[in-house]
Parts: C-alpha cells; structure tokens; sequence
C-alpha cells in the first residue's frame, strides 16, 4: 500500500466519528499544553537565575589564586610564566592580574585622602572584562601609566582628613547618591602615595594593616571607617592629625568614572589604576615598612573565558596546573540542580495529563476496530498485508498524537505569553524577565511526546486487528 493511500484512508477514518476524534485530540492537546508550559516554567526559573547572578558576578570569569595547602615538592607561583599557560587554554580570551593595595596605597586630593579599595590590572583588559565607563572612556593601548579609573561610589569615599570623618550622604531607593561628592575626581588635581606605618603612633595601637590609633579623647575617629575601609584616624584638635606618614607622591591621571557593576572588581566602591604602578607602590609599601616579599610576583589572576558553558572545562585545566580557583560555575551547577528538580517535578505533573489523554487514544482506536471488523476481514480476503493493516491504524493513532501535539504546542505559546504579560502588569512594567520561556528543545519534547503516546497507545489495538479471523470478520454485523 502507497504512503499517500495510507494517509487517506487514515484521515478519512478518523473523519467518520468527528466528535470522537476531536475530544480524543483535546486530550492530547490538554497534555501537551500541560507538559510544555509546566517545564517552561522550570526553563524561565534557570534563566532568571543565570541573569540574576550575572548582575553581581561575572559569570564567565575564572579569579585564579595559589593554594595554601601547597602539595610538599611543589612549587605553584603566580607569575608572568603562568600567566602564559593561562593564556594557551583553550576557549580562554584574556588574562590579567589583579593585586589589592588596600591599606597599601592613599589617594590624596587637597585636604581629603581615599584609602578604600584600590586595584591594580592591566587597564587594557578592562573593555574586555566588560568594564564601562559614564565618564570618560575605556584605553585599550597607550594607557598613561599613572592613569586611574573611579567606580561608582567611589568620589564618595574621600574623608577630609581635617575631621576624619566622612559624611552620611542621602541616597534614593535605589541606594545612588543624591548629593554630589565632596570632590571632582575628574578634574582636582590627585596623587598617590604607598603608605608608611612605621611612624603611627603606638599608644593605643589599632589593629588592622595601614591603620593607627587615635587619642583616648577623640571621639570621632569612628565615623565612616567601617563601611568604607578606609583606615584614616586622627583628632579635630588644632593639632597636625595623627596618621601615618607617606612615602612619595606620584601624580594620577584621571581616566574616567566606571559604571556601577558589582559583577566588576572596583566598578562600583573602588578605583583601577596600572598593574605597573600597583607593582611598584607595593614595593615600596614592603620596603618602607620592613615587608618581606612574598614569592608570588601577583595576588590573583582574572581569566576571562568566552562562554558560561566553558569555564567549567577551563576551570580544571587550571586546577589541573595545582591552582586554587573561584568562579560562578559553583552557584551555577548549584542553580541548575535546583531548576532541573523543579522541571522534574513540573513536567511529571503535566505527564499525568498526557497519560490520561494516551487513555482515550486506546479508547477510541479500540471503538474503531469493533466498528470496522468486517471492513478489516474484507482487506484480508483481498488480500491486503497485515504489515498494512497494522500500519494504518497506527498511523491513525499517531495523526491523532501529532494533531493534538501541534495545536497543544500553540496553545502553549499563547499561554505563556499571557502568562508573562500578566506577571509584567503585576509588576508595573519594572518586571522585564520572563518566567515561562519555550525554547526549541522543549517543542521538540512536546511534539516528541504527543506523537510517541499516540504511538504506544495504538500499538496494542493495530495488533489486535491484525489477529482479526477473516472469515469471522466477514460475518461480523
């Protein structure tokens, strides 16, 4: 029998008892509509996840550090060697240092200093690592080596070292400053300087690298150190303020002001200058201060990598090399667990109308064989194949599970969509995530479904009217 007669016959069949075949199609239609919005949801929840951490992490970065549990024999260093082995992973697209030198270096401009976070990298990795500016703009090449970068709140940081007291300025909801810095940082003219602490003051000596202790009888030395971590102390007396001493100042370059992200080392409370000026502040910082160096010529190194999905792959090259590393893939696989329990458990719910659906199919593909028993002995008398006879019920069957999957799969559409609109509309329109997501695969699931229970379901009638006696057939009324 020809594939085209087969179609015919099945669609004609099937046409005979149209409200049977419609209500059976419904089933489908119910359970593939019950599956694919179930599972959109887990699907919506992973992605809303992803985007979420990616707001404060940087998804596709690897931070790089020497273990402290050194394997005996083994020497692990961070240095411009293994920065090279970073750089020949596969998939890895930039690498750059990174060193702290808070408590290390101030910032001074006039009478106020900044001695919070201060980072060291390679300015012309900063595009790369997805830095942006609001002011001023990202150098990929000929950076001036004392140039400098201020994150977000950063202007905000400076303490009038007259006072050492640093401001509660206002903020709006979204916690963003509303009163304007105490400083320009883009046009007062800055230095920076490592800083000496062999010269503090050692009655009443404060705990903390960088940091010295003030009189018994100040009583503002508190204010603003502990959000900032600054580490300025000193008195309000008409008295030079007791700080430690600095080494020599060195002018900055004012580069631009970074956008806030807290994904980004320094873009929002710190500031980015060279690596070759951190380089030298700290060692001078080491030597001023009686500081043996360590062995690592770097902190930590950041590795940039091109996609999410192939920083677990660089991640174990790396460890592989004897490293320590940190990145989002961690929370990622933690998040993904999570999202694929729940599409488990959601898909598993909309399974249970899909079987009840694989129950009608049966039922009607039974119905229609008792209707069409002497139809059946009669293309057995004239021959017909039972391959043939098996095949177009079958194929009823899976018409049956391919129409409901179809129609079950644009309902669905249409269900997701009102679903995120009124979630959107809920939210006030400040909600621009989508919580149920339909992608590609899970159309193919969908439709993979809905077919292969028709399938399943009419198997067992095909066969028995294949056992159908031709001659009892013929009798039958």
């Amino acid at each position: 029998m020809r594939i085209i007669d087969l179609l015919t016959m099945c669609f004609r069949n099937l046409f005979r008892r149209k409200v049977r075949t419609i209500l059976t199609v419904l089933g489908v239609v119910i359970g593939t509509c019950s599956i694919v919005v179930m599972m959109s949801l887990g699907v919506g929840l992973n992605q809303n996840f992803e985007a979420e951490m990616a707001t404060y992490m940087d998804v596709t970065s690897i931070m790089v550090n020497v273990p402290s549990d050194v394997k005996s024999g083994k020497k692990v260093v961070l240095d411009d060697k293994a920065i090279k082995k970073f750089s020949k992973i596969e998939n890895v697209q930039v690498v750059s240092p990174i060193m702290s030198l808070m408590d290390v270096a101030e910032i001074a401009a006039g009478r106020y200093t900044y001695r919070s976070q201060v980072i060291a990298m390679d300015l012309s990795t900063m595009k790369e690592f997805g830095y942006k500016t609001t002011e001023g703009a990202l150098m990929e090449s000929g950076a001036p080596n004392n140039g400098i970068y201020f994150g977000y709140a950063a202007p905000w940081q400076f303490v009038d070292s007259n006072t050492n007291v640093m401001p509660d300025y206002p903020t709006d909801d979204k916690g963003h400053y509303t009163d304007p810095p105490p400083i320009n940082v883009m046009t007062e003219q800055l230095t920076i300087a490592p800083i000496n602490n062999s010269t503090a003051n050692t009655q009443g000596q404060g705990e903390g690298t960088g940091q010295s202790s003030t009189s018994t009888n100040d009583t503002n030395s508190n204010s603003g150190g502990s959000d900032t971590g600054s580490g300025n102390t000193g008195n309000n007396s008409s008295s030079e303020p007791d700080k430690p001493s600095l080494g020599q100042s060195q002018a900055l370059s004012p580069l631009g002001l970074l956008k806030e992200d807290y994904a980004k080392e320094g873009a929002a409370w710190g500031v980015i200058i060279p690596l070759e000026l951190g380089q030298q502040l700290q060692k001078e910082f080491n030597a001023m201060n009686g500081i043996q160096s360590p062995g690592n010529k770097y902190d930590t190194v950041k590795i940039k990598v091109d996609t999410m999905d192939n920083v677990a792959q660089a991640e174990s090259e790396i460890k592989a090399m004897g490293y320590q590393t940190e990145s989002a893939q961690q929370f990622r696989d933690a998040m993904a667990k999570q999202a694929n329990l729940i599409q488990l458990v959601l898909g598993g719910l909309g399974a249970i109308s899909l079987f009840v659906a694989a129950l009608g199919i049966t039922n009607t593909m039974i119905m229609s064989i008792y209707e069409r028993t002497r139809e059946i002995g009669v293309m057995k008398v004239l021959g017909c194949s039972l391959n043939d006879i098996r095949a177009m019920f079958l194929v009823e069957a899976g018409s049956i599970g391919f129409i409901g999957g179809v129609l079950g799969i644009i309902f669905s559409y249409i269900i997701s969509f009102v679903v995120n609109s009124v979630v959107a509309m809920m939210g006030g329109g400040a909600l621009s995530m989508k919580i149920s997501i339909i992608p590609v695969w899970l159309i193919l699931l969908g439709m993979g479904f809905s077919v292969g229970v028709g399938l399943i379901s009419g198997f067992s009638p095909a066969n028995r009217a294949v056992k159908i006696s031709p001659l009892a057939a013929i009798r039958q009324e």
